[in-house]
């Protein structure tokens, strides 16, 4: 009996604390829950898909998926994540529709640029497979780009259920359509399109009545005031995450030119079905622990205990599905997705130290902004690149194969998020500061 009270205690506080509309564990037992049943999804259809598609075919989608992520991570010019700092709604809605405008300018730049380069031949070797299907990247950027600004307010608000259920049918509509698609060449690359402009369409319609209540009454002078009063947003955190996403989508692109798009087809499905669940759950921690972080630092408290405690938190989240990864990844990805496929499980043995690392800081990386150290995290991705191009290089030099390169990188990112972790342990024990940018 004695054994069996603490249980049950434990058990009754976790309760009460899911309860609580407040709750930290509230939330994130909603995103974990919908991101848990679009991982099915987005599992179940793999084994399909790749009997559909030829590894080449993912290679393509994989290049797509490279080069609009580096852009879709600024297509408002970072201003969405500063949504959470201002304490009135108003300003809140000033920066809304900053970032509005700003995704639509980008947008519609992109397309004209899409338009010039259909017309003069002049786009790249590794996007020529699109043809003329580049001038869909421009709209779904700026569907992306709406729902980071309404995601931005839906964190703000802690309403976090619209932003699960949003993840979920992004998972349901591009699989759907992918498979709709089957018999076109690009029918992965349209599928991944198509359906996040459907998917994003019931996200919107959940705020939509509010924003026309509410947007009427920004001015056109309030807008600009938080265009400059948020810009180190756009000084600092634009550069830095055009040379993150570079260097987290580099493997890519030096796969693709190192090697082809039989390769990059590979990697793509390790780093699918390895960083697919972990990048969405840390993507969604993110939104969580960049809130609570900016709660706490405005409220002048120091950082360290909260993030040492996220770090041990992420850790007992992955090590048991990491550890069986890495032991049986081969065996799995022959099985469920075909022989042709048991290298991909190679590769993602190599790839796991890396993401496991990885899965640890992206969502402490809310530090970042809160912290207002964009410069410095600017210069350590640069040393990044220098670090995953030298030695991807070298280890292809040494080794003259696929595999050699990719151990290569591997071995580049474990060692930049083991400092890079040292560094936010550090500069957290220095936060009870005055924050920058509350007010």
């Amino acid at each position: 009996m004695m054994y069996i009270r603490p249980i049950f205690n434990r058990l009754h506080q976790l309760i009460t604390e899911l309860k609580d509309r407040n709750s930290t564990k509230r939330h994130a037992a909603t995103l974990v829950t919908f991101i848990g049943i679009s991982q099915l999804v987005n599992f179940a259809c793999t084994p399909l898909l790749t009997r559909l598609f030829s590894t080449s075919q993912f290679g393509q989608l994989g290049i797509f998926l490279s080069v609009t992520g580096i852009i879709q991570v600024v297509i408002c010019l970072r201003y969405d994540t500063a949504l959470v700092l201002p304490r009135s709604r108003a300003k809140a809605l000033s920066i809304f529709a900053v970032c509005v405008l700003i995704s639509g300018l980008i947008s519609a730049t992109l397309f004209m640029a899409s338009i010039l380069a259909l017309f003069f031949h002049l786009i790249p070797n590794s996007m020529t497979f699109l043809g003329w299907k580049i001038v869909l990247i421009p709209p779904y950027l700026f569907v992306i780009g709406l729902g980071l600004a309404l995601t931005g307010l839906a964190n703000r608000e802690k309403a976090y259920l619209p932003i699960s259920v949003n993840r979920l049918s992004l998972a349901i509509f591009s699989n759907g359509f992918q498979f709709l698609f089957y018999k076109l060449k690009d029918g992965l690359i349209l599928g991944r399109i198509i359906g996040q402009l459907v998917s994003n369409f019931s996200f919107y319609s959940t705020f939509i009545r509010q924003l026309r209540r509410y947007l009427r009454y920004v001015k056109p002078t309030q807008i600009r005031k938080a265009f400059f009063r948020y810009i180190d947003f756009f000084r600092y955190e634009t550069p830095l995450n055009i040379a993150r996403g570079f260097a987290n989508e580099l493997p890519t692109f030096l796969l693709a030119y190192l090697f082809g798009m039989h390769e990059v087809g590979v990697y793509l499905l390790a780093v699918r079905i390895l960083a697919g669940p972990l990048g969405i759950l840390e993507q969604s921690l993110n939104i969580i622990f960049y809130q609570r972080f900016s709660s706490i630092h405005r409220s002048g408290e120091e950082l360290y205990p909260y993030v040492k405690k996220g770090y041990l938190y992420l850790l007992k989240l992955a090590i048991v599905p990491v550890t069986l990864l890495l032991i049986f990844s081969p065996k799995l990805f022959e099985t469920i997705f075909g022989p042709q496929w048991l290298s991909a499980g190679q590769v993602s043995q190599i790839l796991i130290p890396w993401l496991l690392l990885s899965f640890l800081n992206t969502p402490i990386t809310a530090l970042v902004p809160v912290l207002n150290k964009q410069r410095q995290l600017l210069f350590l991705e640069a040393g990044k690149v220098t670090l995953v191009v030298g030695l991807s290089f070298a280890a292809k030099a040494m080794f003259n194969g696929y595999m050699g390169a990719l151990a290569g990188m591997s071995l580049a990112y474990t060692v930049y998020h083991v400092f890079l972790l040292c560094y936010y342990l550090h500069i957290s024990k220095n936060s009870h500061l005055k924050a920058v940018y509350a007010n």
